[in-house]
Parts: C-alpha cells; structure tokens; sequence
C-alpha cells in the first residue's frame, strides 16, 4: 500500500513539473515564430479600415491558436502549436515548416513577433475554452459566437465562458468590451524592437510601460 501512495505522489509530482515546465518555457523564439506562421496566415493583411481592430483580431488569432495547441501532445509550446493540424487551420500543413522570414511579409515581421509575445508570457489570453475561428455556421454549430471582426468569428465551446486562461490564470472579465480596451492598450506605434534575435527576450514590458508613460504624458 505504502509503495502504492509513493508511486502516485511521484506520478503527481511529474505531471505537476511537466505543465509548470511548460508553462514556464512558453516564450521562446521557435514558439513565437511557429505561432506567428499562423496569425499572419490567418489575419496577416490590414483589411479593417480601422487600424486597431486589425491588431484586435490579429491579437485574438494568436490567443485561439495557443488554446487549441494546448489541447495537442508536445513537451512544450513550440512542440504543441506545431502539432496543430489542417481541421483547425485548413493549409496549415503547406507551410507550418515554412521558414517564417521568408513566409511573412518583412513589414510585418515585428508586429506579428510581438502579438506571439504578448499570448506567450500571458499578457493577452482569451478565456481557454475559446477554441473556435471560422464562419458562423461552423462557429454556431460547435459552441457560441462570442465576437467577429471583419470577415473572422471567434466562438467557444460549452455553455458558457471559462474564467480562466490557458494558464490557469483568472480573468477580470469575459466581456468583448474588456479585451478590446486592453488590445488597445497593448498596441504600439512602433514594432521595430522586434526581431526573431530579440522576441522572448523581455523587451516586452519595459515597452508597455513607456507605452503607458507616454499616454499618460
């Protein structure tokens, strides 16, 4: 019995150091450019008249991915998001192996690098059973419509919105209204700090705070 207990407290005690390994390691430049592949793929091009709600929805793009990828097997993040397939992402098959410099648009580079960043040091997730992105139809027929922008839906599984991110971390609000306000807060002006040698690095919040300083000025 004794040697029972033990084997299960040392079966606890790996799962619990596996998912805070990989919850740890989430940020990492592989990750960030495999996650980056499919945001550009999926929301790549400015077609909202409105600049911010292009990052809006590129930013949600990001966040749904990184739910569904943690539903995939993989040690860590980069391992998980690679091993998304075509029924979530219809030609993701065709370049997921794909060199990112030369998949995304040059222009692009730094932004799309710092959306990955913001969802993989969970400084933007969306509630964690908000797994759905396609038409309506899809979206209605597999859970609940919680926003679109532009021509892209977003939808969740289950009755109703979890209170938690991928995480584990729990979330003020659920609400569309919320997300938006703090999509606009993490947008900036210039995204040139951004480089595949620099993502992950920690740039992140000192760029948020001076952000926030000179909106504040």
């Amino acid at each position: 019995m004794k040697k029972i207990k033990k084997i299960l407290l040392v079966f606890s005690l790996l799962v619990l150091f596996t998912a805070s390994t990989v919850n740890a390691s989430a940020c990492t430049k592989e990750a960030a450019m495999q996650l980056g592949k499919i945001v550009y793929r999926e929301s790549g091009a400015d077609t909202l008249s409105v600049k911010e709600d292009n990052f809006f929805r590129r930013l949600n793009v990001a966040s749904v991915a990184l739910n569904n990828a943690s539903r995939k097997k993989g040690s860590n993040w980069y391992q998980k998001i690679y091993n998304l397939d075509n029924n979530a992402y219809g030609s993701y098959s065709s370049y997921k192996d794909k060199d990112f410099s030369s998949l995304v648009d040059k222009s692009k580079q730094g932004e799309i690098l710092y959306i990955s960043e913001l969802v993989l040091t969970e400084q933007y997730n969306l509630p964690s059973n908000m797994y759905l992105q396609a038409e309506p139809a899809i979206v209605n027929k597999y859970g609940k419509l919680w926003t679109s922008i532009g021509d892209i839906y977003f939808g969740y599984e289950g009755e109703t919105l979890s209170s938690k991110d991928v995480f584990g971390n729990k979330l003020k609000s659920t609400t569309v209204s919320y997300f938006k306000e703090k999509a606009s807060s993490l947008k900036l002006s210039d995204y040139s700090a951004y480089k595949i040698d620099t993502v992950c690095s920690g740039k992140i919040n000192n760029n948020n705070n001076n952000n926030n300083n000179n909106n504040n000025n």
